[in-house]
């Protein structure tokens, strides 16, 4: 990493009408790529050197032939497989049922930003969500340039579905585009919506893909702006977003959603300021590993921030209510609910019932407020609320 001390510097320039994070904007937080004047292949010739002090240790990097290229490459595979439009994801908005959902984003820009520990981060979020009972069917994984077997957890408590679990590249940014906005567009479709974001970021908090020309430049293509992710979101009709965002400058995504006037439902809990890197896996290892089921998302926020050590996390709550944990059941019941009615009311899927899907179409969708009423009872006194929930054992 190299501080650009010039005073053109580029990214002052592009947005030299605000002066916040001046010094940040002038750093170079990628390494380039250095090869011969006559080599074609574009080999990198720079390597890294451990053990120099006052430095971290080299990072481990996947292989050259598990970046080399787009795994399920579009213009080599003339495939529905590898559509790169809406086709490629199947959205499911089952009729009279609303569930979970979730999207796991991790790009990796090349393969010098392209890290096994990214790898590991999509793994344990992943699992983390299926021991909260969300469904195989329901998780989305976008990562890097596409990679197979990588949900595969090394605690053999992998099912045979979750091993074959498809694996998007990062790169299809309109097939995942579109998947957010189809599930922020249905109504009665979501209940609790969590997208996780760790990829390599730039200062103004959008997120690099993949560098599918391998060029070098971050085009239209190859990054996922903060611009489009505020749009995606704005006014989505899940009861509850949970955006966890763990990247550098990821205090910079909070920082916009409150100021949003369009995101009362969007909870944002991000790894660091507006300033700051993000350090190692950190952040993404404490809510992995956080047992979800009677603790509140703003607990999770608070205890993150006494145990990180490297960089201040952020948040983001807008009007949504903080007293819902992961899959969006009270945390702060008393007593708490048991193993029994979390299977009953909360985890999987729910019925929805008829008269409430009927209703959608006949009228606007009820506001938020309304929505969070009907949906879902709040304490075991109103348990026999119209709604249900069944114990789906679909995988």
């Amino acid at each position: 990493m190299i501080l650009a001390l010039k005073r053109r510097c580029r990214n002052v320039l592009q947005r030299r009408q605000r002066r916040r994070n001046f010094a940040r904007r002038c750093e170079i937080n990628f390494l380039p790529l250095v090869y011969m004047e006559n080599d074609d292949t574009k080999t990198q010739v720079l390597t890294c050197r451990s053990n120099a002090p006052g430095f971290a240790e080299c990072p481990e990097l996947r292989s050259i032939n598990d970046t080399s290229e787009l795994i399920c490459n579009p213009i080599k595979e003339n495939t529905k497989r590898c559509e790169t439009s809406h086709d490629l994801v199947s959205t499911s908005c089952r009729p009279f049922e609303i569930c979970d959902q979730a999207i796991l984003l991790s790009g990796g820009w090349n393969r010098w930003n392209s890290r096994i520990g990214q790898h590991d981060n999509i793994r344990d979020m992943y699992h983390m969500l299926r021991r909260h009972s969300f469904k195989r069917k329901n998780i989305e994984v976008f990562y890097a340039n596409g990679a197979h077997g990588i949900i595969a957890n090394p605690g053999n408590l992998t099912t045979v579905d979750d091993a074959r679990a498809r694996v998007h590249p990062a790169a299809f940014k309109l097939a995942m585009r579109y998947h957010v906005q189809r599930l922020c567009s249905s109504p009665h479709c979501v209940d609790s919506f969590v997208f996780y974001m760790n990829s390599p970021a730039k200062h103004d908090g959008s997120s690099l893909l993949w560098d599918i020309d391998a060029d070098g430049e971050a085009s239209v293509d190859e990054v996922y702006s903060l611009d489009e992710l505020l749009a995606d979101l704005s006014h989505c009709e899940a009861r509850q977003v949970h955006l966890i965002v763990d990247q550098s400058y990821s205090g910079e995504i909070a920082r916009a959603f409150r100021r949003s006037k369009s995101h009362s439902n969007v909870m944002v809990f991000a790894s660091s300021k507006d300033h700051e890197y993000s350090y190692g896996s950190d952040f993404t290892q404490y809510w992995s590993e956080t047992n979800h089921t009677s603790v509140c998302m703003k607990d999770v926020h608070r205890e993150s921030k006494r145990v990180l050590q490297n960089s201040i996390p952020d948040s983001a709550i807008g009007e949504a209510t903080e007293n819902v944990n992961i899959f969006g059941a009270p945390c702060d019941v008393v007593p708490p609910f048991t193993h029994k009615e979390l299977q009953q009311n909360y985890l999987g899927c729910q019925n929805l019932p008829t008269a409430l899907w009927v209703m959608s179409f006949v009228k606007p969708p009820f506001p938020q407020e309304g929505l969070r009423h009907h949906l879902r009872p709040h304490s075991p006194e109103n348990s026999d609320h119209l709604l249900t929930r069944h114990r789906n054992t679909e995988r």
